[in-house]
C-alpha cells in the first residue's frame, strides 16, 4: 500500500490565504456565500494536501508559481526598489531601448554599454 501523501505546497498556502481574506470580507459584508466558498476552498486544499497523486499536485503548483507567485514576487521586488531604493546600485533606463540597466553607486561619470540593444551611454552614478 502506497502511503505516500503530497502534503503543503505554495499553491496551498495560496489557497488557505484565499480562504482568509474570503472569511475577513464576508464577516463584513455578512455574506453567508462568501463565507460557504471559503470552507469549500480548505476543503479542497485539506484535499491536495493529503493526494497521493503527486505528479498532478506538482504540476498545480508549477502552473500557480509560473501564472501568478512569480509574477506578483517580481512587481513586489521591484516596488521596493523604486520606492526605498538599492544602497549601492542605481537603476536607469536605456535611452534606446528601454532596458532597465543597474550601474553602482558613487563611482561619478561612467560609461555604461547596454546588454540589449549594444549602445553606449555616459552617465552620473
Amino acid at each position: 500500500m502506497n502511503n505516500k501523501r503530497y502534503g503543503v505546497d505554495e499553491f496551498g498556502i495560496g489557497l488557505i490565504w484565499f480562504a482568509i481574506i474570503l472569511v475577513g470580507i464576508s464577516y463584513f459584508v455578512k455574506s453567508k456565500f462568501l463565507s460557504s466558498f471559503a470552507v469549500i476552498i480548505v476543503v479542497f486544499e485539506v484535499y491536495r494536501t493529503l493526494s497521493s497523486n503527486i505528479i498532478k499536485r506538482n504540476r498545480e503548483n508549477y502552473i500557480f508559481k509560473a501564472k501568478f507567485l512569480n509574477p506578483v514576487k517580481a512587481k513586489l521586488k521591484k516596488l521596493k526598489r523604486s520606492t526605498f531604493g538599492d544602497k549601492n546600485y542605481k537603476y536607469i533606463r536605456c535611452k534606446n531601448c528601454g532596458q532597465e540597466l543597474r550601474v553602482p553607486k558613487g563611482k561619478g561619470k561612467i560609461r555604461v554599454k547596454c546588454p540589449k540593444c549594444k549602445q553606449v551611454q555616459e552617465i552620473r552614478s
